[in-house]
């Protein structure tokens, strides 16, 4: 996914970040800017790609879907735009791994928290409008949103890395911490075991061909684990 935005992007995001403010900002937390007093986080390029988003998913869903009434129309755009939906798109575009966050923040899991991960996205989509133009988000919601729209596959889409990290906020624990056990390869297919730590324990683990789908897993298993015990 990562070579796949750089294609569009037409050299790597780290790259654009450090000589784009428009990409800079876009992944600064108003924590970290506060921090080192800084003039600048992603606020306002969230409020352009709030704006941007919502006419390209629009567009894309009155295209695809001729036959659908107007209120049809809405209730998918607006599982579409949703935070959960956002937060799930920045991760699998792995735009957690750009952003900086304030001590407090960075501390407290804020990299996996929903209501950021989801500004990030909106302020993301907003740095790539002003460096490329409409047809470059296109080719972004391509990889996450227009696809999922497609399958109308909202209600199955549970982030349980997300819902773990809020766990463990909720019991004011440390955050989860993802570490990698053992990599194999089956039939051509690399194969990675991640496992979920909390306080250096293991509450769970998970396998999948990429790492975040191992993440996933892992975390998946670490909040039955979790539920057992509260029992």
């Amino acid at each position: 996914m990562e070579n796949e935005i750089n294609n569009i992007l037409r050299m790597s995001l780290a790259t654009k970040i450090k000589t784009n403010e428009n990409y800079l900002a876009a992944f600064t937390h108003k924590s970290y800017s506060n921090e080192k007093n800084l003039s600048y986080s992603y606020e306002r390029l969230e409020f352009l790609g709030d704006a941007l988003l919502s006419a390209h998913i629009s567009e894309f869903i009155w295209r695809q879907f001729p036959n659908m009434t107007e209120g049809e129309m809405t209730s998918l755009r607006s599982k579409a735009v949703r935070e959960e939906t956002l937060a799930a798109a920045s991760l699998s575009l792995g735009l957690e791994n750009y952003l900086v966050l304030g001590h407090g923040e960075e501390s407290t899991g804020g990299k996996q928290r929903v209501s950021i991960l989801s500004d990030v996205f909106e302020s993301f989509l907003a740095a790539v409008y002003l460096d490329l133009g409409h047809q470059a988000i296109d080719r972004l919601l391509n990889l996450t949103l227009y696809e999922w729209i497609t399958n109308n596959n909202f209600d199955r889409m549970i982030d349980y890395k997300t819902k773990l990290q809020e766990y463990v906020q909720n019991e004011k624990r440390n955050p989860i911490i993802y570490k990698l056990i053992e990599q194999n390869k089956k039939n051509n297919n690399l194969i990675f075991i991640i496992g979920a730590y909390l306080d250096e324990i293991l509450l769970g683990k998970g396998q999948g061909t990429t790492k975040k789908k191992a993440e996933q897993e892992a975390a998946k298993a670490a909040l039955a684990k979790l539920a057992q015990v509260k029992k």
